[in-house]
C-alpha cells in the first residue's frame, strides 16, 4: 500500500525552506544599498555577542572602508576607551546591565556619536559609527563623467 501524503508534505517543506532563506542585502528602491550614515550610531541589541559587551565598528563612507586604530570612547554611567582593531571594531566587555551609555569617536575632526542606550542584561550591543568620506563626492563625479 502506497502512502499519498508525502508529495504534499514535501512541497510544504520545500516552500517553507525557501521562505526562511535570509535576505542577502536589503536594497532601497532604485536598487541601491541604504546609506550607512542613516545607520550610524543606532545601537542594535544582539545575542551574537556576549551580554555586557558592546562593539563599535567605525567606517568612513562605506561599510568596506574600515577605520583601523581609531580611538572610541564610551561615556555615561561608565567611561571607557578602546581602539578599533583590523576589522574596524572597538570592543568593550564586562559592562554592567542597566548602564546608560553613548559611543563617541572623532574621525578627522568629525565627531561621531551614538544614540544613548542601556546595556541589556541578556544580550550584547553592536553599532556602527560612520564618518564622512571626503573623496566620495569626487569619485561620484568621476563616475558620472565616465557614464556619459
Amino acid at each position: 500500500m502506497r502512502s499519498h501524503w508525502w508529495p504534499p508534505l514535501a512541497i510544504v517543506c520545500l516552500t517553507a525552506a525557501c521562505l526562511m532563506q535570509p535576505v542577502a542585502a536589503q536594497v532601497v528602491p532604485g536598487g541601491q544599498m541604504p546609506d550607512p550614515k542613516q545607520m550610524s550610531g543606532v545601537p542594535l541589541p544582539t545575542s551574537d555577542i556576549p551580554a555586557g559587551t558592546v562593539t563599535v565598528r567605525v567606517v568612513r563612507g562605506t561599510l568596506s572602508n574600515l577605520v583601523v586604530g581609531q580611538p572610541v570612547e564610551l561615556t555615561g554611567d561608565v567611561s571607557a576607551s578602546a581602539k578599533t582593531n583590523d576589522a574596524g571594531r572597538a570592543e568593550f566587555a564586562g559592562l554592567a546591565p542597566g548602564a546608560r551609555l553613548k559611543a563617541v569617536a572623532v574621525v578627522d575632526g568629525e565627531r561621531l556619536e551614538s544614540q544613548e542606550f542601556t546595556v541589556p542584561g541578556q544580550a550584547g550591543v553592536r553599532m556602527m559609527l560612520v564618518a564622512t568620506d571626503p573623496g566620495a563626492a569626487r569619485r561620484a563625479e568621476e563616475d558620472r563623467k565616465l557614464a556619459e
